[in-house]
């Protein structure tokens, strides 16, 4: 994704946890603080057990709008994320501000059997034309892609 938004014109900073051979900075997420050289916006793909309600609480997502104080954060996340009925704290005081359902599985493993579908949930400071989180349709062939505001 990196390159891609690259490409797009924009500047881009890589962090992860290990090194994937992506030239990315090593370090922990919850290791950045407000201060360090983040940018005003993630969009990524982060690690569902650090973002679950489960495994974490949905630490990763607290992390980045209470300490970091992201501007705008687009995760790909797994549909039932939204539903997890721990969320409501989260959703309550950080609900997104639009959500893109995709109308398809994903294949991360290649395997051929996707078991869910995920979404773009998008987190914007921006003041809001919708007054509540927008849930829109995501086609796999879709000119929104590209655009996603």
């Amino acid at each position: 994704m990196s390159e891609i938004i690259r490409a797009g014109g924009f500047a881009v900073y890589k962090s992860d946890v290990v090194d994937r051979g992506c030239n990315a900075e090593i370090k922990d997420f919850f290791k950045f603080e407000r201060g360090d050289c983040m940018p005003p916006a993630i969009i990524t793909n982060p690690p569902y057990h650090l973002t679950n309600f489960r495994d974490s609480g949905g630490a990763w997502v607290w992390h980045a709008m209470d300490v970091l104080k992201v501007e705008y954060m687009a995760l790909l996340l797994p549909w039932p994320w939204a539903g997890a009925g721990a969320s409501a704290k989260l959703w309550n005081e950080y609900e997104p501000a639009r959500v893109y359902l995709m109308r398809w599985k994903i294949d991360f493993t290649g395997e051929g059997a996707p078991p869910t579908n995920n979404g773009w949930f998008i987190w914007d400071r921006r003041p809001r034309l919708q007054p509540r989180c927008q849930l829109l349709m995501m086609d796999r062939v879709d000119d929104r892609q590209g655009v996603m505001l």
